[in-house]
């Protein structure tokens, strides 16, 4: 009767999908044989098609690839098993995140807009992508479920920080995105030019008498400034203009 021999696989995370084995990192393969009549003699693997060799230690897995181990021991009086053998893959990559935004911002600056919304996808080529954690400046980490608003923030600088972990939980290195939120709209001027006199909080202008107006804004700079008469059609201002009425 020929021995019976058992593989162990330690050190690593396992993950099982669509009937492939990955394994993640420091990957070890342990080898026992068991004969209960003359003996163990030798135990002997091969990995990937490569010729057998008498098994004396742990046998690593530490460079990324698919593998095929090949096992079987012998006994004192020649009885040998029949090979056996483990198919599975070392995963060693971590996923890559990337970001999309969507809504209103300044790319060159990265001052963005109350409405903006960024997006995290994470890739994984292996054993798959598992989660997406993320925070903002100091938040504790959350997993990513759906596109990052600004709702919560205030006006001011903010880094967010994000990585995935694929399933065999290869960590990402952080990545960061800085940006601003602008929250605070500008500041409208108007100045009355010409004809104007003032008297008990009013002012009051001729036919010659013009308004010009400017803006400020204390971050993503002005767009443009718009104004309308006596509740008519807003307009964008370019120059000066007379009052109506």
């Amino acid at each position: 009767v020929a021995p019976t021999t058992t593989v162990t696989f330690s050190d690593a995370p396992k993950y099982v999908a669509k009937g492939i084995t990955y394994y993640g990192q420091n990957l070890a393969a342990s080898l026992a044989s068991e004969d209960g009549m003359s003996g163990l003699d030798q135990i002997f693997y091969s990995v990937n098609g490569a010729k057998y060799g008498i098994y004396a230690k742990t046998v690593e897995f530490n460079k990324e690839n698919t593998y095929r181990f090949y096992y079987y021991a012998i006994d004192r009086v020649g009885n040998d098993e029949e090979a056996k053998q483990k198919d599975f893959i070392v995963d060693l990559t971590p996923p890559n995140t990337t970001f999309t935004l969507s809504g209103k911002r300044l790319d060159a600056t990265n001052i963005f807009s109350p409405k903006v919304l960024i997006d995290l996808k994470a890739q994984d080529s292996l054993s798959g992508v598992k989660k997406i954690s993320w925070r903002i400046t100091d938040k504790d980490d959350a997993v990513y479920r759906q596109k990052i608003g600004m709702s919560s923030l205030a006006d001011g600088a903010y880094a967010l920080t994000y990585r995935a972990t694929d399933n065999v939980n290869n960590e990402e290195v952080y990545k960061d995105l800085k940006f601003y939120l602008d929250r605070i709209a500008p500041e409208v001027t108007a100045v009355i030019q010409g004809d104007v006199y003032r008297t008990n909080g009013k002012a009051y202008v001729s036919e010659r008498s013009t308004i010009s107006l400017t803006a400020t804004d204390n971050k993503a700079g002005v767009e443009a400034i718009y104004f309308a008469q006596d509740g008519k059609t807003k307009r964008t201002y370019d120059q000066p203009f007379k009052i109506v009425g």
